[in-house]
């Protein structure tokens, strides 16, 4: 079943450039199942990396909405059909091409939606149903996403903010990585974008949540020992607290690991518990001195950026050959993501001196 984690980070990967961080963030919200929001300045692809993301699934409905302040239950839930209830006399609700009825949502600009579309909205994001008079109804989410340029500092709106599992500040591509920038989106029209099954990503939900029943004692000491150190720093809900076990275990599914590990811890925490871009700087600053994979990933990127440039002389790339071959078959390799090591066997392998 991993490759259908690689095939959704070739396909992203390849559409957006300098989007790492935020290409895994709506990857684990997919595989979690939570709602996750995106935040930050018109123009970062915010739409267009989750759409890319339900173009990527076989038969994935996607319904995408920009919400404002008038924006209708009817609108997003469906309205009654009236040939039923001209030909019946009965009111019966069509859900068709509405939340109710799609597998991935995108609601772009959710704090400019009323306060009653907002309420409407956590029986979805909580149980995956909505309200049809006396009837409940199943919906087909398999994932929730939402967007804003910024977050409003309410309470109304931080109690919302806070049933948002999985945080994503997205900032623009830096002006000196232009020129690949271009290239990487020129070069769309030259991709074919490969599919996964539906059924396949339902079922790595499964694997998720049962994940959660092997965690181990000892991994719930260390979390909760982080989460102690980190508290002096920024505030935790304890929803945040339980929801971080869930996305810990869909990181491990991403990373290709069998069981969770504390590495899953250091992968999320940035996702998870920032409530604004100053706390992801603390969170960020705090995972990089206890994580010590940061040291053997610069290592690797210096490395690889020297393959990569057609200028690095012969022995510069000989030496990072060296280098890289020593880290594929060290113990080491293992504390990485799957794809990253594929990644760095792929680049031996078409490396010609």
């Amino acid at each position: 079943m991993y490759e259908v984690i690689e095939t959704l980070f070739e396909n992203l990967t390849s559409m957006f450039y300098k989007k790492e961080y935020e290409i895994r963030g709506v990857i684990l919200g997919l595989i979690s199942g939570e709602p996750t929001i995106l935040i930050g300045e018109p123009g970062t692809a915010k739409t267009e990396l989750v759409e890319t993301l339900s173009k990527s699934i076989n038969n994935c409905k996607f319904f995408n909405y920009l919400m404002t302040y008038n924006t209708t239950v009817e609108e997003l839930l469906g309205d009654y059909d009236y040939e039923i209830f001209l030909k019946e006399k009965r009111l019966v609700k069509n859900y068709t091409n509405t939340i109710v009825d799609s597998h991935i949502v995108f609601l772009d600009e959710i704090f400019k939606s009323s306060s009653h579309i907002r309420n409407t909205l956590l029986d979805i994001m909580l149980r995956k149903e909505i309200r049809d008079g006396t009837k409940i109804v199943k919906t087909n989410n398999i994932a929730l996403y939402f967007s804003s340029n910024e977050i409003e500092s309410s309470s109304e709106n931080i109690a919302f903010f806070d049933r948002l599992t999985i945080r994503i500040f997205t900032s623009y591509v830096p002006n000196e990585f232009s020129k690949e920038l271009y290239l990487t989106v020129l070069n769309r029209k030259n991709i074919e974008l490969k599919r996964v099954e539906l059924d396949n990503i339902i079922e790595l939900q499964k694997e998720c949540e049962s994940r959660l029943n092997r965690i181990s004692k000892e991994l719930i000491e260390e979390i909760s020992n982080f989460l102690i150190d980190i508290e002096q720093e920024i505030r935790i809900s304890d929803r945040k607290k339980i929801k971080l076990l869930k996305i810990m275990s869909a990181n491990s599914i991403i990373s290709g690991r069998e069981e969770l590990t504390i590495f899953d811890l250091y992968d999320v925490a940035k996702y998870v518990l920032p409530n604004n871009e100053k706390d992801l700087e603390v969170v960020e600053q705090f995972v990089s001195e206890k994580d010590e994979r940061q040291k053997l990933i610069r290592n690797i990127e210096k490395h690889i950026s020297v393959l990569s440039r057609e200028d690095s002389c012969y022995s510069d790339k000989l030496e990072s050959i060296q280098y890289l071959t020593k880290v594929a078959n060290s113990e080491e390799i293992n504390y990485l993501d799957k794809h990253y090591v594929n990644k760095i066997k792929n680049i031996l392998l078409n490396t010609k001196l």
